[in-house]
């Protein structure tokens, strides 16, 4: 179980990771306004989650917290914040997945 949470955890990091370079490495201005438009278009499939998913994605990409702190933060096990966490990058992978816009990026952070 350790395991799997640990492999989707480090799947999705990568795959945020991989959004975010693509949204912050970029000298030329149209690729810019590209980049701007895509970090935009990514937080409001983000904003378009629940509260319970949207507060935990905030803080753990956002703020950088720890599942733990999160799980202080929240008043939640530590359990439930993997869970929301999972269901949260899941909603946002199959909304990623039917954008056309995104088929690129999606088929560059497959494992």
């Amino acid at each position: 179980m350790q395991l799997r949470k640990h492999a989707a955890r480090h799947f999705w990091l990568q795959a945020w990771a991989s959004f975010t370079h693509l949204v912050t490495h970029s000298p030329e201005a149209e690729s810019q306004v590209i980049q701007d438009e895509t970090r935009s278009e990514l937080w409001k499939m983000v904003d378009l989650l629940d509260e319970k998913y949207r507060m935990v994605v905030v803080l753990r990409l956002v703020h950088g917290l720890t599942v733990g702190e999160i799980s202080q933060v929240l008043a939640l096990n530590e359990k439930t914040v993997y869970s929301r966490l999972y269901a949260a990058f899941g909603r946002l992978r199959d909304q990623l997945k039917t954008r056309p816009e995104f088929t690129a990026l999606w088929d560059e952070v497959q494992p």
